[in-house]
């Protein structure tokens, strides 16, 4: 496969220059066209971007921490070298620098809140920011008018998205105008769950063909028969501070109602 024909890939295509800029590391694909890429190589995105799946060790309490922390001091101790090291002095004190309180109540019941939306509009906006300088740098030295063409399609597409993401962080602060939103697919809560109500719910969500719950990172609920009252009822039993609820459809170009999207 050439360049020009991964570049058709995408939806809208990529420029030749821009593939090219991939390949050699200058940037990185936005997040879109990471999954499209991963897809196509049948990987995740961490293999993708890391060269090996990515594996996060998570605690449930300060328990589950601690007893980690002793297993890894622990093996080390069996270790005359490394026991007797400077390393490992700073090893002792830095882990003995960590705590892990207990989340309150109120943090248990938003992790996916307001303030984490508002954070992950940041990220997408400071991606596609970056993508777009580099998009204005590439069509100034551009000599092909396909390859312009292209750049200027994509240009005029990161303002738009720009410009969208700005607005709606601006509503998210000063006016919401939902109790919960859709962002990549996850659900999050601007009010406590338990003020949620199937009123709350704007849209028809047996449009979509799974609720995903997961814990930790692993999937522990998995519903395909979804309503606005199933919805809502699994919010309030599994929403919480070390869980995600997650919305799919199992065929990408389904067309679905985006009314508590951002």
């Amino acid at each position: 496969m050439t360049s020009e024909e991964f570049a058709e890939l995408f939806d809208p295509p990529a420029s030749k220059g821009t593939v090219s800029k991939w390949e050699n590391g200058r940037y990185l694909p936005n997040n879109k066209r990471l999954v499209k890429i991963a897809r196509l190589g049948n990987i995740s995105v961490e293999e993708l971007l890391y060269g090996e799946k990515l594996e996060i060790q998570t605690f449930n309490s300060g328990e589950e921490f601690e007893n980690a922390r002793q297993k890894i001091i622990n093996e080390i101790l069996l270790n005359d070298d490394l026991k007797n090291s400077e390393a490992f002095s700073e090893l002792q004190k830095t882990l003995s620098d960590i705590s892990i309180p207990a989340p309150n109540e109120e943090e248990r019941s938003f992790i996916n809140n307001k303030t984490t939306l508002i954070e992950e509009l940041d990220k997408q906006h400071a991606q596609f920011k970056s993508e777009l300088d580099e998009f204005l740098t590439l069509i100034k030295t551009e000599t092909d008018e396909k390859e312009k063409h292209l750049l200027s399609s994509q240009i005029s597409q990161n303002y738009e998205i720009l410009e969208y993401l700005e607005e709606a962080k601006l509503k998210l602060i000063s006016n919401p105008e939902f109790k919960f939103y859709v962002h990549n697919k996850v659900i999050y809560l601007i009010v406590n769950k338990d003020e949620l109500t199937v009123d709350d719910v704007k849209f028809n969500a047996s449009q979509y063909d799974n609720l995903i719950v997961r814990k930790n990172g692993e999937e522990i609920v998995h519903l395909t028969n979804i309503n606005n009252d199933v919805l809502i009822d699994t919010i309030k039993k599994y929403h919480d501070w070390n869980t995600s609820i997650v919305l799919t459809v199992n065929a990408w170009f389904k067309m679905i109602d985006r009314t508590q999207h951002i």
